[in-house]
């Protein structure tokens, strides 16, 4: 199966410079872990919401909206696409993830034939 481990954290709130050197250093080791598991498939950062466009459809026909959809402060920042027998694989591969206060990472599955 295939899994989305989705970093969430608080819009305009940096990693404190202090804590930057270990959590680049958690994510480093998390990519070497799935390659060398054989479950890495994709990950990657994603640009600030100011650049993200959201398609809502409602009755009278789709409108593209400035942003990221639902409005809040909370917002996507990053993914890993990784491979895994079940859930609680994919649960232990998330938590190599350095979750500072304030964020959070869900992990999902892909719909079958995805």
């Amino acid at each position: 199966m295939r899994f989305m481990l989705m970093i969430h954290g608080l819009q305009g709130e940096n990693i404190p410079p202090a804590d930057l050197p270990g959590v680049v250093a958690q994510h480093i080791k998390l990519v070497e872990d799935l390659k060398a598991a054989g479950a890495m498939v994709s990950h990657g950062r994603l640009t600030h919401t100011s650049t993200a466009r959201t398609l809502r459809a409602d009755a009278a026909g789709v409108t593209v909206h400035d942003g990221p959809f639902p409005e809040t402060r909370e917002q996507l920042a990053g993914y890993y696409l990784i491979g895994a027998p079940d859930i609680e694989a994919a649960l232990a591969w998330a938590r190599y993830l350095p979750i500072m206060p304030g964020s959070g990472v869900e992990v999902r599955a892909l719909a079958h034939g995805e």
